[in-house]
């Protein structure tokens, strides 16, 4: 009797654990399809930043030309084109006139 009862609690605990699990299975099933959905999103979001980054270059090159004797407009320019314009840059942000 005492044997019996003792694998019939074992068999419930048995049951729970493996309803546990498939619980947990389907919540990662969620999780990694969710990832998926998050990693296509990023990548066209890359995509699109990369094409825009290339409009603002090819705007910042059409600018540069038809901008001529502002030296200091002239040089910002540049370096932007260059890729060595700071995230930003406190001097320009705080005071964009000077």
């Amino acid at each position: 009797d005492e044997l019996a009862s003792q694998q019939q609690e074992t068999h419930k605990d048995v049951r729970v654990v493996q309803q546990d699990m498939k619980q947990a299975r389907l919540e990662l099933m969620q999780l990694l399809s969710g990832m998926d959905r998050c990693e296509v999103r990023l990548e066209d979001s890359a995509a699109v930043q990369s094409y825009t980054a290339r409009g603002v270059k090819l705007l910042a090159k059409c600018v540069a030309s038809i901008m001529p004797g502002n030296e200091r407009i002239g040089h910002e320019l540049e370096r932007f084109q260059r890729d060595d314009y700071p995230l930003l840059d406190n001097t320009t942000a705080n005071h964009p006139h000077g």
